[in-house]
């Protein structure tokens, strides 16, 4: 069941692994979507965050990653 809701979709996941540096990160889609969510997971707590929408912009997603989170990103195309 899991599998046919996800089909279509392309999950990514990027995680900031220093202390206290952020990142602005680009990640190429070469044309595998035109939408993206961003969830993220922190030292808050085990709370995921999200979704929020994450930019694409010129066929990429460009995301700001905060220190030790991991980021999960679910695009889609249209």
């Amino acid at each position: 069941m899991l599998r046919h809701k996800l089909a279509g979709v392309l999950t990514i996941i990027a995680i900031n692994k220093t202390q206290d540096k952020r990142f602005k990160t680009k990640i190429a889609l070469a044309g595998a979507c035109t939408k993206a969510e961003a969830f993220v997971l922190d030292g808050t707590g085990p709370k995921i965050h999200g979704p929020k929408p994450a930019a694409i912009e010129q066929g990429e997603i460009r995301h700001e990653l905060a220190p030790l989170t991991a980021t999960l990103f679910v695009c889609k195309k249209g």
